[in-house]
């Protein structure tokens, strides 16, 4: 047969295939009801929940793979899981069902009527499904505005009260005061108190109570028995106070009629500790009074320009996006806050640039430079890390001669004497304002820094009045410093403790104590003082207070109860006005008829979470909670 004959063959047939749709009856069977499931878009697949694939529909096709090893393993992992859907990444699509969606939605809605902060969410979802762990749990719950109020006021600002009581009456401690009013004109006395922890040696600054005043006598007597009736209803012991801190305000640490000289009568020992950060305020407003007044009105009068009219403020960012430089707003310089100027400076240089003025360029420029060392000051003691031992003299380097500076010590230099300043060339006025005015005239030059060296004299002189820089008792309390201690390099041999020892010769052995620091300081070996210098403060006196020898007695008893003593101690009132943002922040224009008790225990909850470092996310609701819900 010719090859060319396989032209006119017939082509074979073709099998037909018959596909087989999905019975619902195979869902019943054993083997395969835990894990098949019917496709909906498609009646000849099926679904395998445990390895998450499709496969064709046939009772033997389907037998092969349940009998696999891998479908097998599969199933093991998901029966021992919790029943919630798998998140893959952040670009997977997470199955939910509708009820879950609806929930949702609703939860949105929520925010957007009652005008909440979307980031609440962060922390609502995870208590709600902490909370209701059955949907039980979920249909009986019913807090209403006065349950929920009287939860907060009788239940959890209770319990957190009680605590911190219970602490106070056997333990020395601190107390923070300062006054200030809501958005009602209503006077309240913030009252905090800082101590440390017996159960882990941390310091702890929780507030007390937000003390209501009367505002028609606000006289020292009446603020000292409103807080001193405060102590007695809690029945915490007034000897148990060893720091006041507060402001510098004459109503509260005057020598005569104050608060502090009322308190010093009843605690003869107690220990006056002026918040370091009203003061960097004070000496910034004091020394800027020698400066050009049209450096500061010209601040104000940018910001008030710009920030008056919609048209310019978006004018002002149409021109810093065609130069390409960040936009940055016009902020306006607080009259009471004076170290924001240095924030305002920022904002206002970009449009001084066009400005021909040398001298306020050049103040400005200085201005930025010196006000920067304040605020770092400043920041430093408004945190909440243990920095007492850090006090010391501002730097003065940049106007005072070098010598005058390593003969005698800043508390003993005459500020006010030109024999101890640098020579005009050599006042530093930062590296900006030197580069700018470098080519300006000589006359000029010597005019500006002569300006600039009043407001060193002045700042420096501020320094000596208003921070305790000359303070002895601040040179013995260096000793907390565990970084120094462990310093083999620090010669500490001659420290004494004569003013500290006395003060607080009731609770102390004198003797004692000064055998017990030559000890602390060559009991370790040098891998023991690697570890201990990775300590925080309270840690390492938290370790050296449960220190025992060989006869199981603690070791440095007198020393670990000084420090712990002088850790109390505060250094700033930054925790006062921490509390007054929380009553700003929760008292406003809508939420005006708050009442007294009701904001003291939003105020006392909150500040007792932030001590413990703890969120509504973490926070355990405890037994003991329970024990008040029949007061409600």
């Amino acid at each position: 047969m010719d090859d060319n004959d396989d032209i006119y063959k017939t082509p074979p047939k073709k099998q037909k295939t018959s596909k087989k749709t999905f019975k619902t009856e195979w869902m019943e069977l054993s083997e395969f009801k835990t894990w098949l499931y019917a496709v909906q878009d498609d009646c000849t697949k099926a679904r395998c929940k445990a390895c998450q694939v499709y496969l064709n529909c046939g009772k033997s096709e389907l037998q092969k793979h349940a009998a696999g090893k891998k479908r097998i393993q599969n199933l093991k992992s998901i029966q021992t899981s919790q029943p919630i859907t798998n998140f893959q990444g952040k670009n997977k699509i997470v199955l939910q069902s509708k009820p879950v969606k609806v929930a949702e939605i609703k939860m949105a809605a929520l925010f957007a009527e009652h005008n909440l902060a979307f980031q609440i969410s962060d922390h609502l979802t995870k208590v709600i499904s902490d909370s209701f762990t059955d949907s039980t749990i979920a249909k009986e719950v019913s807090l209403n505005r006065k349950k929920c109020s009287s939860i907060v006021k009788k239940i959890i600002a209770k319990i957190e009260t009680e605590e911190t009581v219970s602490y106070l009456k056997n333990v020395k401690f601190s107390i923070l005061v300062d006054e200030s009013t809501d958005i009602c004109d209503t006077k309240f006395m913030c009252t905090l108190v800082r101590y440390v922890s017996p159960t882990n040696g941390s310091i702890q600054t929780e507030l007390l109570e937000l003390i209501p005043l009367n505002a028609t006598d606000c006289s020292a007597v009446k603020i000292y028995e409103s807080f001193k009736l405060c102590l007695n209803q809690k029945d915490i012991p007034l000897q148990n106070i060893i720091g006041l801190g507060c402001d510098g305000a004459n109503v509260m640490v005057g020598n005569h009629n104050s608060f502090y000289s009322h308190l010093k009568t009843d605690v003869p020992s107690v220990i006056l500790m002026k918040c370091i950060c009203h003061s960097a305020a004070i000496i910034a407003s004091k020394a800027c009074e020698h400066l050009l007044r049209s450096t500061e009105e010209l601040l104000r009068a940018v910001a008030s320009y710009v920030s008056g009219s919609a048209k310019r403020c978006a004018q002002l960012c149409e021109i810093q996006d065609y130069f390409n430089t960040e936009r940055k707003k016009i902020l306006k310089l607080a009259n009471t806050r004076w170290l924001s100027m240095h924030q305002c400076l920022k904002s206002a240089e970009f449009i001084l640039g066009e400005l021909q003025n040398s001298y306020s360029k050049a103040y400005l420029l200085f201005l930025n430079y010196v006000l920067n060392c304040f605020n770092y000051f400043n920041a430093l003691f408004q945190s909440k890390s243990i920095l007492l031992h850090k006090l010391s003299s501002a730097s003065v380097h940049n106007f005072l001669k070098v010598d005058c500076l390593n003969q005698t010590h800043i508390s003993k230099i005459n500020v006010k004497n030109p024999n101890n300043f640098l020579s005009v060339k050599n006042v530093f006025l930062g590296h900006d304002c030197e580069n700018y005015i470098k080519d300006l005239p000589r006359s000029t030059i010597e005019q500006i820094k002569s300006t600039c060296l009043s407001f060193y004299c002045t700042a420096a002189s501020e320094i000596k009045s208003r921070l305790p820089i000359d303070n002895p008792l601040y040179t013995e309390l260096q000793f907390i410093d565990h970084t120094k201690i462990l310093d083999s390099n620090n010669d500490w041999n001659d420290f004494e403790f004569k003013i500290l020892s006395d003060k607080y010769k009731d609770l102390l052995q004198s003797y004692s104590l000064e055998f017990e620091w030559h000890k602390l300081r060559v009991s370790f070996t040098e891998t023991e003082k690697t570890k201990l210098l990775s300590y925080k403060i309270d840690e390492f006196w938290h370790y050296i207070s449960n220190l025992k020898d060989f006869k199981d007695e603690v070791m440095f008893p007198n020393l670990s109860k000084l420090a712990k003593i002088c850790l109390t101690l505060p250094h700033s009132n930054a925790e006062a006005e921490r509390i007054f943002s929380i009553v700003t922040d929760v008292k406003t224009k809508k939420r005006n008829r708050l009442g007294n008790d009701t904001l003291n225990s939003i105020c006392v909850v909150r500040s007792s979470f932030s001590s413990k470092n703890i969120d509504c996310t973490n926070f355990q609701s405890i037994w003991q909670f329970l024990r008040f819900f029949k007061d409600l």
